[in-house]
């Protein structure tokens, strides 16, 4: 087998290991490197010329088809103007992986190092024209929305339907240990009020068994909350998510939409306790001080 065939492969095998997550946060660098060190071999390859910056700009010439096609492709899903649009700006420039490709038959003496270098020049070129657009990507969908629509309510994309917290006034962002004991405490003080949002679909319906309100969405999305609505009657929303930087993704996500009542967040560390207040966090509390704290208290009062 060869080598690289046999990385893919053993790399599948681990996919499903508890640690596999944090094996690939350790490799994410050394896999930049190796990436970038890809790149510049094929720029060592072969000369630039004329005619390869020509056939370079007539493939770019070819991007606006490519961005059209994605979008049919997306609307025909029944994805909303929104998401179509932005998922077809993300995608407009061409992938590395036809690099990759071309490194390949190049190697194997398919294509000439002209050809590829061309190709390389495309790919570079349209991540040049792909970065504004992408940029102001809001102001693109602000002018072309008028001339857009979207489809019929009921016919929208299930992963893209309308998110209605009907009249919940506490969200909880999170429904773990923490957000479900959070969930079960204020449930008291707001009946029917109290709205979970989990990313996991099986932990949502574990809670809606045991009957809490739970929906599916991830809160670090930043089109989850696009699709968010009737949010003017909240007052509270609490960042339990056991991740910190979820927690301030997600609070990134709320400041664009203006919220006016009061957030609150746990973390794990003092650094990140600060990072959250920075933001705007009205109470953040470090979990492991606060579970010290409360098993401090029970032992007291059984002591008495």
């Amino acid at each position: 087998m060869k080598p690289d065939l046999g990385a893919l492969i053993l790399g599948m095998l681990m996919s499903a290991h508890p640690r596999a997550s944090e094996m690939a946060k350790s490799l994410f660098n050394l896999k930049e490197l190796f990436l970038v060190c890809f790149f510049l071999n094929i720029g060592l390859s072969e000369q630039p010329t004329m005619q390869g910056l020509l056939i370079a700009l007539m493939l770019l010439l070819l991007l606006p088809l490519k961005g059209l096609l994605y979008y049919l492709i997306f609307s025909g899903f029944k994805f909303r103007v929104r998401t179509s649009l932005f998922a077809t700006l993300s995608l407009f420039n061409y992938s590395e992986f036809g690099l990759i490709v071309g490194g390949i038959a190049y190697q194997m003496g398919i294509m000439p190092g002209s050809v590829l270098v061309a190709i390389a020049i495309a790919v570079s070129l349209s991540f040049v024209l792909a970065a504004p657009l992408n940029t102001f990507s809001h102001k693109i969908y602000a002018f072309a929305s008028p001339y857009l629509h979207d489809p019929n309510p009921d016919r929208i994309h299930h992963n893209d339907q309308l998110i209605s917290l009907g009249s919940a006034k506490v969200v909880i962002l999170g429904m773990g240990r923490i957000g479900s004991g959070a969930y079960d405490e204020l449930e008291a003080d707001y009946p029917s009020c109290v709205l979970g949002i989990e990313a996991r679909d099986d932990s949502v319906e574990l809670h809606r068994s045991e009957g809490r309100r739970v929906i599916q969405g991830d809160a670090t999305d930043p089109d989850f909350w696009s699709r968010v609505t009737s949010s003017k009657q909240l007052e509270l929303i609490l960042l339990a998510m056991p991740n910190s930087q979820a927690n301030t993704i997600a609070m990134l996500q709320i400041n664009q939409l203006n919220f006016k009542g009061k957030v609150a967040a746990i973390a794990k560390y003092p650094d990140e306790l600060e990072q959250l207040k920075s933001l705007g966090v009205d109470e953040a509390y470090n979990i492991y001080s606060e579970a010290g704290a409360g098993f401090a208290r029970h032992v007291k009062e059984q002591l008495r």
